[in-house]
């Protein structure tokens, strides 16, 4: 699942990771949890990673279609405005906000 605004792409991965390192599908405590990757498309079109920006999150990988899809316009949305709508390699380090959007989770998209 992936989306793309202006020349940022944010898309969801899944590494096989969960709460505590790799899933172990045989703990019925943990959760295979998705990662999300920034990429940015260079003056050739070529899509080149955003350094800094590659963090799992506390998505699980089970979570409906429409929270993880919500979730990653947020992500998307951040990493858009802290380049100022266009990230090139000469744009700041995104490692602070990739931190604070890795502790997205399906809670933060349910009505309370």
């Amino acid at each position: 699942m992936q989306m793309i605004k202006g020349n940022i792409r944010a898309e969801w991965v899944e590494l096989g990771e969960g709460w505590c390192g790799d899933y172990d599908p045989d703990d019925p405590e943990d959760d295979e949890l998705l990662r999300f990757d920034m990429s940015y498309k260079d003056e050739y079109g070529v899509w080149q990673e955003i350094p800094d920006s590659s963090y799992c999150t506390r998505m699980p990988v089970k979570a409906p279609e429409s929270i993880k899809l919500q979730a990653l316009q947020v992500i998307l949305n951040e990493y858009v405005n802290a380049c100022s709508g266009h990230y090139n390699e000469n744009s700041p380090s995104c490692k602070r906000l990739g931190e604070k959007m890795s502790w997205i989770c399906p809670e933060d998209f349910t009505k309370k």
